[in-house]
């Protein structure tokens, strides 16, 4: 309290005002016992809180984390010990005084931590759903696909029963599968853990990032390129022939929820197959003076965009159509789309008119028509193809059936020039006469999504520093001066470990059956083609669908037959092999193919011809030839050398593969030496195919796709020709010897065709699994018909070859009575 006083002084007849000031200071406490302790009531519920409070934080200082500190501030505060709103600070400080370990120092994260646990350890132990989230984390096969977790602890129970009784189902149905399916689950359990070993490597090591990676930013214009844009200006103008301009690639999170399409430019078609002069006794046309009306269907995810018929063998559309793009749980990761495995199926067909007036009295004043199609030729590309390579464009060829009744293919494009002395040995360079058929499309994503970059981090290798150091100084020179072409001299194998690719080549046999008795025979193309078809039947795995990052596995050729399972590399260093072994001078190509992108196909040096080979289909393709599925060619090995291609040209048909022009090709080893020891081993073991296992997949394989005729066909009724159905059987095991001729197939459907009008064909096909048969048969549409009399007749035959490796034949018919 501040008192004041006015005091009155008189001096010499002047009167003064004196005025006095001062300050009375009052306090209480609580009183103190002899232990020191405060005698202070209970607090009120405003200072309730305090105690239970961080008194660090209380004094706005809860990011200070040495007490020692905190406790010298209190003691040169020399705060108010009976001010209850300090005793929170004075118990920490009395507290810390005491305690002897308060003096170390130590990181503190929470004073009170104790006080956020929800329950013991004890408690979470034994509580259900915990227990299964620790499982999931764990990795328990069971348990780790699962997404949700019961929310009450009482539907743990039943939740696990439903886990165990579809484990329980599982094992039954794998205990009644054949030994192909069985394996498949193998190796999908295989693939599976190097998968998992891959990724740990991959965590293990420092990611290696570029600007571009963190960084995405318009180029800024320099001299360079305002000249390249001058000069673009002066370049003349091609009206006809247009050039795509490259598109601004689209990340991942931007795209919304349904704004993904698939857009394919449908170009023209060439040399398809085309009516026979007596077409009318196949199937009833109103008119065979046109020789062919084709049309193209594109099908995607059960999604169909046809374009409109036109004539000819030589039809040019210039058509686009658009199929939307759906994704699992639409999330557009780079490891989502990666995951979607379904195949964009281009199929080819020829629209007919079929008369079906059954009044001849009424064709003078009755029209009655109905449209029908005709089953020409397919092929399919896997949307991670698209995904990974952006867009996709060329002239594809077509997988037409060895036999279409009712067509002929005589179109030849060049003529076949043989040897005399040996009818099967071809000498002309330009290649042999060409009776594919081939379709020319363009495709691509809108919008265009920035695919997943590869890995660039390098795994553990048994390989010497100086091989290494050579390899690293190899690419970079080569990228340097042509960074748009790929080369790679280490790959990572099984085990996650780089390892040199030419020791992945060392001669091996084929199979005893596909080696001819004569030597003589070794190298001709009948000898070559069969054991390209076999290498071409072993089943097809992109590694991008696999592997959640664009990373190539490489595993030896032991390892890929009784995987029964790899991409391109595995195929065509087995096929290389196998060539080496019967004294053929062959090579593995690394370079870009349609329409697998980057891809590995095989080279073979005969008698002054060179001949690619692609051994993911068996398909071959001579250098100076019409056509090659290879579009560019990067680099070359062999057991011995690697050899980059540094000519001006990448087409096959353009450049020279002769390695010894130092000009043309820049050579890993500049002087010849030994190959290295390969990893591969001296000898292939080949296990018997169970042929009485074989018989039984027949019948299932047969009943499985007689059943999803019936079921696609659920709108009309299915009636089966079972004689027509033996007959056809008959003609299968001939087409797999490639011994069928028109004339005997003519003379074995005679009785058909004496009562029917027939249409079929037969599809030949590796067997994967039953789901990849079904939608190959199911894309040909052959079960599509609006004819209430038409019956149909299915045949299955299953060539074995050594090893478990199947060749598969469907041929499907459809007949229609004469009127």
């Amino acid at each position: 309290k501040q008192w004041y006083q006015r005091r009155v002084a008189i001096t010499a007849g002047e009167e003064k005002i004196l005025l006095t000031t001062g300050r009375l200071t009052t306090g209480a406490a609580w009183v103190r016992t002899e232990e020191g302790r405060v005698l202070a009531p209970l607090r009120s519920d405003a200072f309730a809180s305090f105690g239970r409070a961080d008194p660090v934080q209380y004094i706005g200082a809860k990011y200070i984390s040495d007490m020692t500190k905190v406790a010298e501030w209190i003691a040169a505060a020399k705060l108010d010990p009976n001010d209850p709103r300090n005793a929170p600070l004075l118990h920490l400080f009395n507290a810390s005084a005491k305690d002897s370990a308060l003096a170390s120092k130590f990181f503190r994260l929470d004073i009170l931590e104790q006080y956020t646990y929800f329950s013991s350890t004890e408690e979470m132990d034994n509580d259900p759903r915990y227990k299964l989230m620790r499982m999931r984390s764990e990795g328990i096969p069971e348990y780790k696909v699962m997404k949700m977790i019961p929310m009450h602890a009482k539907e743990v129970k039943n939740f696990q029963n439903q886990i165990e009784d579809e484990t329980e189902e599982k094992q039954e149905l794998q205990a009644e599968m054949n030994i192909f399916e069985q394996n498949r689950l193998a190796v999908s359990r295989y693939l599976q853990a190097i998968q998992e070993k891959i990724a740990a490597r991959t965590r293990a090591i420092k990611p290696v990032y570029e600007v571009t990676d963190v960084v995405v930013e318009e180029q800024i214009p320099d001299i360079g390129t305002l000249g390249r844009s001058l000069a673009k200006l002066l370049e003349p103008r091609r009206p006809l022939r247009p050039q795509r301009k490259p598109r601004k690639k689209v990340t991942n999170q931007a795209i919304g929820v349904t704004n993904v399409d698939l857009l394919i430019n449908i170009s023209q078609a060439h040399s398809l197959p085309i009516r026979k002069q007596n077409a009318v006794s196949y199937y009833g046309i109103q008119s065979a003076a046109v020789s062919l009306r084709p049309y193209v269907e594109v099908s995607f995810q059960r999604n169909t965009r046809t374009t409109y018929v036109e004539d000819g063998p030589n039809p040019q559309w210039n058509q686009q159509v658009i199929l939307p793009l759906a994704v699992p749980n639409n999330e557009y990761s780079s490891q989502n789309l990666r995951s979607v495995n379904d195949m964009v199926y281009f199929n080819v067909f020829d629209e007919i008119i079929v008369d079906i007036l059954e009044d001849e009295r009424l064709r003078e004043t009755d029209v009655h028509h109905r449209r029908e199609r005709r089953f020409l030729g397919t092929f399919k590309i896997p949307f991670s193809t698209i995904y990974i390579n952006s867009r996709i464009e060329g002239k594809f060829r077509l997988k037409v059936p060895a036999v279409i009744l009712g067509y002929r293919k005589d179109h030849d494009m060049r003529p076949q020039v043989v040897q005399e002395a040996n009818p099967d040995m071809l000498m002309n360079v330009q290649g042999p006469a060409d009776k594919n058929s081939y379709l020319s499309i363009f495709i691509t994503v809108e919008p265009p999504l920035a695919p997943q970059p590869p890995l660039r981090e390098v795994f553990d290798t048994t390989e010497s520093n100086a091989l290494i150091e050579m390899c690293a100084l190899y690419e970079r020179e080569y990228r340097i001066k042509f960074p748009d072409r790929g080369i790679r001299t280490l790959v990572s194998d099984d085990n996650g470990k780089s390892v040199f690719i030419t020791r992945f080549i060392s001669p091996q046999s084929p199979p005893a059956e596909l080696i001819p008795e004569s030597t003589v025979e070794y190298k001709s193309i009948p000898t070559l083609r069969k054991i390209a078809k076999f290498v071409s039947l072993i089943p097809y795995y992109q590694d991008s669908i696999v592997f959640a990052a664009k990373c190539d596995i490489w595993v030896t050729s032991e390892l890929f037959l009784k995987m029964l399972a790899g991409d391109e590399e595995e195929h065509a260093v087995l096929l290389c092999n196998y060539f080496l072994f019967l004294g053929i001078d062959a090579y593995v190509v690394v370079g870009v193919g349609i329409p697998e992108g980057e891809t590995c196909y095989v080279l073979t040096k005969i008698d002054g011809n060179n001949i690619f080979w692609n051994p993911a289909t068996g398909n071959h393709y001579f250098q100076n030839g019409s056509y090659h599925s290879l579009t560019s060619v990067h680099f070359i090995f062999n057991a011995c050398n690697i050899w980059a291609n540094t000519q001006k040209y990448v087409e096959p048909d353009r450049i020279s593969v002769n390695f010894n022009f130092t000009r043309h090709w820049k050579a890993f080893m500049k002087r010849p030496s030994d190959p290295l020891s390969t990893i591969q081993t001296a000898t292939l073991t080949y296990g018997m195919t169970n042929t009485t296992v074989i018989a039984e997949l027949q019948v299932d394989l047969e009943k499985t796709l007689t059943d999803k005729m019936m079921e696609w066909r659920e709108r009309h009724v299915t009636r089966w020709n079972r004689h027509c159905r033996e007959l056809v059987r008959s003609l299968l095991p001939k087409l797999e010897a490639g011994e069928l001729t028109e004339e005997e197939q003519q003379n074995t459907l005679q009785s058909i065709l004496e009562s029917y009008h027939v249409t079929g064909f037969p599809l030949n096909l590796r067997y994967k699994d039953l789901k990849s048969i079904v939608e190959a048969v199911y894309s040909t549409n052959v079960h599509v018909s609006e004819d209430a009399r038409a019956e149909f007749a299915l045949a299955v035959y299953i060539h074995p070859y050594p090893n478990n490796v199947l060749s598969v034949w469907v041929y499907v018919v459809k007949l229609s009575r004469k009127q």
